[in-house]
């Protein structure tokens, strides 16, 4: 004989749990209470099994002889508002009371101390120069002529140092005889002068502009080397003019050794030489050549610098 453990909720004698006691509803099911249960009544194991009741909802609850406690209250999470519409304010929940907020007091800006700058170690470098951009031609701008190998003309050649060389010993064999028949037509015209018989040589007047016209082409002849006057000038005009003028006696003893006899011509040109003549025309073509070398050179450097202007200015 077995006997089944039952539910104590559905044991009426089970005492009820104490809590608050709801008031019946008026619409609640009225359940009888069951007739007691005869502990010695037999049990049979070996009925049969009960069919099986259709399941409803609250058949599995027993009968209870007391009123149903109120159902406990539950925990409902709170209902969030809805937004409010734009535009509008919200109203406060109840029991809200706004906190007052102080007004912000205003903090007076800190006023930065400008800290003392170091000097650089080195001194800094300086900005570059702005490049100017190139102006555009104007539209009534000549256009640039473009000429031919044939057009430009070529640098001239530069003379070499035999030119020099040569003037120089032009210098050395041109320049005495130029001296030589200018003194000799000197002495020779200074012997009649103050006569009846002045106009009448013309020997002397001859030898005096063919001495003239060999001086002056020694002068000249300085534009293609300025060392042709130079050479002849201080070595037979200003030397052996000192020379004549410094010791004429031994300069005359000299002459005599070497042509065996003083000529008439030798001894016409130391007259001359003694007055000074040598020095006088000496110093004139030693002057002209070296007046001559300046202006050459001055003359090839301002060609350049020209030449280079001209260059820059030409359209291209």
């Amino acid at each position: 004989m077995s006997t089944t453990p039952r539910d104590s909720q559905d044991d009426p004698t089970t005492p009820a749990p104490q809590g608050p006691e709801a008031p019946p509803a008026d619409d609640a099911p009225v359940v009888e209470a069951a007739p007691p249960v005869d502990d010695d009544a037999p049990v049979v194991d070996d009925a049969p099994p009960a069919p099986a009741a259709a399941t409803v909802p609250g058949a599995h609850a027993a009968p209870r002889p007391y009123p149903p406690s109120a159902p406990e209250p539950r925990d409902e999470a709170p209902l969030t508002p809805a937004p409010a519409p734009l535009g509008t304010t919200p109203p406060p929940p109840a029991g809200f009371a706004p906190t007052p907020v102080a007004a912000p007091t205003p903090t007076p800006a800190a006023v930065p101390t400008p800290a003392a700058v170091p000097a650089p170690a080195y001194a800094p470098e300086p900005a570059p120069t702005p490049i100017p951009a190139p102006v555009p031609a104007p539209e009534d701008a000549p256009a640039p002529e473009y000429r031919s190998r044939r057009d430009v003309p070529e640098a001239p050649a530069k003379p070499g140092a035999w030119r020099h060389v040569l003037a120089a010993l032009l210098g050395v064999l041109v320049t005495p005889v130029g001296l030589l028949l200018v003194g000799v037509g000197i002495a020779r015209l200074a012997d009649i002068a103050g006569t009846d018989d002045m106009g009448t040589d013309a020997l002397g007047v001859g030898l005096l502009v063919g001495g003239l016209v060999l001086l002056a082409a020694v002068a000249v002849l300085g534009i293609w080397s300025p060392a042709l006057p130079i050479t002849g000038g201080a070595l037979w005009g200003v030397g052996l003019g000192i020379a004549y003028l410094a010791v004429p006696d031994a300069m005359e003893d000299l002459v005599a050794s070497i042509t065996g006899d003083v000529p008439a011509p030798a001894d016409q040109l130391a007259q001359t030489a003694m007055s000074g003549y040598l020095v006088v025309v000496g110093t004139l073509l030693l002057a002209g050549g070296i007046a001559t070398a300046v202006a050459r050179r001055r003359g090839r450097r301002w060609a350049e610098q020209v030449a280079a202007a001209e260059r820059i200015r030409a359209p291209r």
